[in-house]
């Protein structure tokens, strides 16, 4: 048996540990050394519902399978540890498991697609938007491995539309995001890095052991973003970045033209060295540029002459991240899949399409 890290220092404990147990005494000899857990055993109940689904179309229910239910080996599936829950699961293996979870997106995602979709590799700069998208793409399973990075902890004016819960403010934000998907799916591969992105991994993020297939950015550094698109650039990436601003989301085809300009052209053909950072006064006028100011929202327009006054940084709101992960995701896997989506700034804008008469 696999011993368990019973620490709680903070930011130590991210992910479950899968244990291994391989007879009843050493399950109970865990369980009665750690009082404070409590063991939920989902095996059968998952079990079962992947069987019904491999017989769509027969008149079966869950009792006709019983009986081959029971000659399973007691330590059939896999056991995972949740020491920021106190709990230990057991759950089916990841092939059923997969088959299960997948199951409703069929046939809007074809069994061939998701089969491609699990070859992907995603990079998400920034959790704010990026954790919404992070947490879709967990679930919709549009990759096989889902790399994010952010430096920031959690706080509690962050959870205006962060979707956490307030035992993880003070956490690191890739730690709570961890948490919140192997809660989804322990199997799902998440690599996170918590230093957030910089110059010195900016190689690493987007190539480690092979490069990504699709990089989205939600990060606040004006500087970084334009490095990213110099790394995406070179390396033939596509960039999407939503904007929760009137549903404006930007895609950058740098797989299909590698001579696209940062931004659609908007801050010209400048291209920095990676060593680059923004002086202050530089800010606000790149920022103006990429998100041109007169496409924002009257509201978003007047708060931006408020930072600094009544705010003390760009607002956003629940419904514009959650609606802006779900579209982003969308375009990601249409991208993935090989879709020729054209590079450009898209609004989906419901405030227009859904005008006020009054």
């Amino acid at each position: 048996m696999t011993h368990a890290n019973m620490e709680n220092n903070k930011n130590s404990i991210r992910i479950p540990k899968q244990l291994t147990f391989t007879e009843p005494s050493h399950l109970s000899t865990f369980l009665d050394a750690n009082s404070n857990v409590t063991f939920l055993d989902l095996h059968k109940q998952q079990w079962l519902e992947w069987k019904m689904l491999r017989y769509p179309t027969k008149n079966k229910s869950k009792v006709d399978f019983l009986a081959e239910y029971y000659s399973l080996s007691e330590f059939a599936g896999n056991f995972f540890y949740y020491p920021w829950r106190n709990q230990l699961v057991r759950i089916i293996d990841q092939p059923k498991f997969l088959d299960v979870v997948t199951n409703r997106n069929k046939h809007k995602i074809t069994a061939e697609e998701q089969e491609v979709l699990l070859t992907k590799k995603v990079g998400v700069v920034g959790l704010s938007v990026g954790r919404t998208v992070s947490t879709t793409i967990a679930m919709e399973k549009i990759c096989g491995e889902l790399r994010v990075a952010d430096f920031d902890e959690l706080d509690l004016s962050n959870l205006n539309r962060i979707k956490a819960p307030i035992f993880d403010l003070g956490e690191l934000k890739t730690t709570s995001l961890s948490r919140e998907i192997s809660e989804i799916d322990p199997y799902f591969e998440l690599t996170c890095y918590s230093e957030g992105l910089t110059a010195n991994n900016i190689n690493d993020f987007f190539s480690s052991g092979s490069q990504l297939d699709l990089v989205i950015d939600e990060c606040d550094d004006l500087g970084m973003k334009v490095l990213i698109r110099k790394k995406a650039k070179e390396m033939g990436i596509p960039v999407l970045m939503d904007t929760s601003d009137r549903g404006m989301l930007d895609i950058e085809r740098y797989d299909l033209d590698p001579n696209l300009h940062y931004f659609h052209g908007r801050i010209g053909d400048f291209d920095p060295p990676y060593t680059w950072r923004p002086l202050p006064e530089e800010r606000m006028g790149l920022f103006s540029k990429i998100l041109d100011i007169s496409q924002l929202s009257k509201r978003g327009q007047h708060s931006l002459t408020e930072i600094g006054k009544s705010i003390s940084t760009w607002p956003q709101l629940a419904s514009a991240v959650v609606a802006g992960g779900g579209n982003c995701t969308e375009v990601a896997r249409r991208i993935l899949l090989g879709e020729k989506v054209p590079s450009g700034r898209f609004f989906m804008d419901t405030e227009t399409l859904i005008a006020n008469e009054s």
